[in-house]
């Protein structure tokens, strides 16, 4: 066969029953747009043409294979495949290899690899034999050596992670065999399996093989011998017809030694991905140097040798960043594996109990390391920061079906490898208290004085997290003393003793009014007290009525600002914090075990509870057990007043710990107060007459003053009640969440917060044909104004509203809004909590005169604190209705309202608005502004390789975005 001539085809069809297709022949449409792929599919029959059975006309290009491959997201991608690419490689491995009438391929690769093409038709060109493997054996080495010897096998490919035990198994074994070849593919060459491999079977010739199913499975190959001690073991050089170029990020040749990304071009790329024209225009681009041509961006790190060969050096998305360091993992592997006693080993980056990334090393190796042996030999070499904070040790390495490295099944940090010496106890109470702090935040069973604090897995951010929980002890650490005095025993001399005076008793008395409080009463005069949150709690066992009553008693006298009451003066509103005389909380039993209509009868009742509050005398709190056949649910309704998000996760915590400890009998018991909302709001009241609330002033009447424009109505209308509320809302998928959350913030080093801004500046930009856009957000309000203050566990409405001018990019392009948007956010003074004490309550104190008056038509709320999903031990979240959580006749707030939060899995968006002022199509389109935006910018920030920083990412806070552009342009011209 010619492998150039386009008539030339090989007609077999390879599908499972018509389901996941994973090598079938397909007719590609004439254009090559791979969004307009026509498949032609025969899953019951393999066709092999004759006389009879003539091939139909085969156009150049024009058939080919669809292969599957995974990407980096798991989900499988369809890869078109010609025919010329396919038989190129068969005869290019031919040439190489040569398999002769009375050789043997032996077929032990799982058909949904793409090897498997290579061992299905490579004995074609010699007319030589295929020997199928029983289906099981191939990750047997005992079933695959007796394969080889029984039935003559001469060649034969190895996942290098499956070729490590079958040399193994060899050892002192010396049966008759006829293997010619091994062809290590689809992994890294281990460079000491090489010596392994040669020392049980010295006659056979080892190849390296490297090549992505997009170019065909083949595209380069080296030749190992017993003398080989390469490290990296190169992949060599390109396969006939093929070219390899390793380049920069401007598509020019990297010099010798220096790393790049490794490209390909030549006839056996692939036309592109099935139905996937995004994709296929990111990945085969147009050839940078040679003009008309196209080549494929691998994703793949490699640099030249000097003698010509190619070094693969890792996958660029296997690069990770790690407190702010950008890590090559593969380049701590091969330091690790560079010590004879280490046969294998791999680094990944996990995150911890608090969403912390750190660096775990496995190891295969017979010796008992400690963490401070292994750290010393990667010292030796690497930086401190590149040092990973866990190490494993396994027996074997867990592998896919196909024989690769399965990263998703390696196991958490197991506490395999000990840290030295022996456990030392604490000795005095401080050091009891540093290290039971050390071993809740490091999730250890417990830490001696002399174990090292970052040989357990500790960082920077751990020693924040340490620092915060021993303030709940009173007691004070400097987080840089950890780096000078990393142990219980050197650093508890320079802990001290801070006594923080917390009330734990009942707060009683009279309240200021917050910001929050006082806008409420500003803007809702009607229906004021039907002004509500709630959650609906599920518990299919159900509840015991007087263990939730027992818990509630117990919630309402530690949590004082559920006990508060208004009530109108000459002076205006005034807030009082009762005692626990009196009702403390509503509570209703309701039977609806015999309702057919459970969902109708519970909103009833709830819509009916909802509207029972009573301002002026309390109490605030109702509550609700449903009795049904299908378990139990509990209302709990709080007034808007004295709660929020973050007050709601106290609350529900709290309220498991309470029940589960009544029905075991024990005392309910909850963590100490935290200082109360009356202390929270009396010292917002001193901070509004501040110095440093008035050095704020200027920079919030310089965003009042940017010239906004109204937001764009369908109609005009005088009823603004929430009676005309309507709510739509959208849904992102979990894999859109993931991304959102834990893989788009590399690109810019951003915070969800403001990706999710960035897309709502672009989306208002569109829909009212403003550049500058100016918004509300809704903070979390409980940052720290006052040293000392602690508010970590206070329960109240702490919520804030500030506004913020979303800029536009003066290119459009998505990068810039994204970095406007971040240095914007993080040049907001104290997290925008001061605007509001300023525009609420500086007037009152006759200090200066704020003159803040922007009233917000758009609000956005997005909340990084309540999962939605609520589920743990005790209960989860009720599908039931909650009721009207707002009176109807109450005003609405704001024009329009965006909340965007967790929920289970998924992101969500919330739009509350005025039916008579939108039409639904036009929040509809709105929300679909968004998504789309949203999802455009979480992809451009997944696919960036590089990091772009930005000011605020430096010291010089007064470096502008324009400097740092011209000192990168310069760092990258070097």
């Amino acid at each position: 066969m010619d492998p150039h001539s386009p008539t030339e085809r090989i007609d077999y069809i390879f599908a499972d029953s018509g389901a996941k297709l994973v090598l079938a022949q397909a007719r590609f449409a004439e254009k090559a747009s791979a969004a307009k792929i026509v498949l032609e599919l025969d899953n019951e029959s393999s066709y092999a043409p004759d006389a009879s059975n003539p091939p139909p006309v085969n156009k150049p290009g024009d058939l080919g294979y669809v292969m599957y491959t995974s990407g980096s997201t798991g989900k499988p991608k369809g890869v078109m495949i010609e025919h010329g690419a396919l038989l190129n490689v068969i005869h290019a491995m031919q040439d190489a290899y040569p398999l002769l009438h009375d050789d043997a391929f032996l077929l032990k690769t799982t058909y949904i690899f793409d090897i498997s093409v290579a061992e299905i038709f490579g004995w074609v060109p010699g007319n030589g034999r295929l020997v199928i493997l029983e289906p099981g054996a191939e990750k047997n080495p005992a079933e695959i050596w007796q394969a080889v010897v029984r039935e003559g096998i001469t060649h034969i490919n190895f996942v290098p992670s499956m070729l490590i035990p079958f040399a193994e198994y060899l050892q002192g074994r010396a049966e008759r065999h006829r293997l010619r070849y091994i062809l290590a593919c689809g992994e890294a060459m281990p460079d000491n399996l090489v010596p392994k491999v040669f020392e049980v079977l010295p006659e056979v010739k080892l190849e390296n093989i490297y090549g992505p199913t997009e170019a065909t499975i083949y595209a380069s190959r080296y030749s190992l011998t017993p003398d080989s001690v390469e490290s990296p073991v190169p992949i060599g050089k390109p396969l006939a017809n093929y070219r390899m170029y390793v380049l920069n990020r401007h598509g020019q040749l990297q010099p010798i030694g220096v790393p790049g990304e490794l490209c390909i071009a030549g006839t056996g790329l692939a036309r592109g991905y099935l139905k996937n024209e995004a994709l296929t225009q990111e990945k085969f681009v147009a050839h940078p140097l040679e003009s008309g041509e196209r080549i494929y961006r691998t994703g793949d790190l490699a640099r030249y040798r000097e003698d010509g060969n190619i070094e693969y050096l890792g996958r660029l998305d296997h690069q990770v960043k790690i407190r702010g360091y950008r890590i090559e993992l593969d380049e701590i592997r091969s330091k690790l594996i560079q010590e004879e006693s280490i046969q294998d080993a791999v680094v990944v980056a996990r995150n911890d109990q608090n969403g912390q990334a750190y660096l775990c090393a496995y190891l295969l190796s017979e010796r008992e390391w400690t963490v401070g042996q292994l750290r010393d030999v990667l010292r030796r070499e690497l930086p401190e920061y590149m040092i990973p904070s866990h190490f494993v040790l396994m027996k074997e390495f867990p592998l896919t079906a196909n024989g690769k490295l399965d990263r998703k099944a390696l196991p958490e940090p197991d506490g395999s490898v000990k840290a030295e010496g022996e456990y030392a106890a604490p000795r005095t109470e401080l050091e009891k208290t540093v290290a039971k702090v050390w071993a809740d935040v490091l999730g250890v069973e417990r830490v001696g004085i002399r174990d090292n604090f970052f040989e357990l897995g500790g960082d920077s951010i751990k020693g924040l997290q340490i620092a915060s929980r021993l303030q709940r002890h009173n007691l004070i650490m400097v987080v840089n003393h950890l780096f000078k005095y990393p142990t219980v025993e050197q650093i508890a001399p320079h802990v001290h003793f801070e006594k923080i005076d917390i009330e734990q008793g009942l707060v009683t008395g009279p309240v200021v009014l917050t910001p929050m409080q006082r806008y409420f009463f500003e803007r809702i005069t009607s229906d004021r007290h039907h002004w509500n949150q709630a959650r609906m709690l599920y518990r299919p066992e159900g509840f015991v009525q007087e263990l939730v009553q027992e818990a509630l008693n117990a919630l309402l006298r530690h949590h004082d600002a559920l006990r508060m009451s208004f009530c109108e003066s000459d002076e205006g509103m005034v807030q009082f914090n009762r005692g626990d005389e009196g009702t403390l909380y509503a509570f209703e039993l309701v039977d609806c075990m015999e309702e057919l209509d459970v969902s109708r009868k519970v909103e009833e009742k709830a819509n009916s509870l909802q509207a029972g509050m009573n301002l002026q005398e309390g109490p605030l709190v109702q509550a609700a057990l449903f009795r049904t056949r299908a378990g139990d649910h509990l209302l709990l309704a709080i007034h808007h007043l004295v709660v929020d998000d973050a007050s709601w996760r106290i609350l529900l915590e709290d309220f498991r710990t309470a029940y589960q400890q009544a029905a075991s009998g024990e005392p309910i018991s909850f963590p100490k107060k935290t200082h109360s909302y009356q202390k929270w709001a009396e010292e917002l009241q001193h901070a509004a007459a501040s110095k440093k609330l008035e050095n704020e002033l200027a920079y919030w009447k310089k965003v009042e003053s940017t010239p906004t424009r109204p937001l764009p109505k369908d109609q005009e209308t005088l009823y603004q009640t929430e009676q005309s509320t309507v709510t739509a809302w959208i849904r992102f998928s979990k894999a859109e969440t993931e991304n959102l959350l834990h893989h788009a913030n590399h690109a810019y080093q951003t915070e969800p917060h403001e990706l999710l801004l960035t897309a709502l500046g672009m989306v208002l930009q569109e829909w009212a044909g403003a550049s500058n856009v100016s918004v509300f957000l809704s903070g979390r309000g409980r940052e720290a104004m006052v040293k000392g203050l602690d508010v970590s566990r206070t329960v109240g409405c702490f919520r804030t509203l500030f506004p913020v001018v979303l800029p536009a990019a003066q290119s459009g392009q998505v990068g810039e809004r994204i970095k406007l948007v971040k240095e914007m956010m993080r040049a907001i003074p104290n997290n925008g909590i001061g605007y509001s004490i300023l525009k609420h309550l500086s007037a009152s104190t006759d200090k200066h005169d704020s003159h803040l008056t922007l009233q917000p038509e758009l609000v956005f709320h997005y909340s990084d604190d309540f999962d939605e999903s609520g589920t743990n031990d005790l209960f989860t979240f009720s599908h039931l209705p909650q009721g009207r959580l707002l009176g109807p006749a109450a005003e609405r707030m704001h024009q329009l309202e965006l909340y965007a939060k967790i929920v289970g899995d998924g992101l969500a968006v919330y739009a509350h608005y005025n039916r008579n002022e939108y039409r639904k199509t036009t929040i509809d389109k709105l929300l679909g502004l968004y998504h789309y935006h949203l999802n455009t910018i979480v992809t451009h920030c997944t696919q960036k390789k590089d990091v772009e920083l930005t000011p605020s990412d430096f010291v010089d806070k007064d470096l502008s975005m324009a400097e740092l552009d011209d000192i990168m342009d310069l760092i990258g011209d070097l």
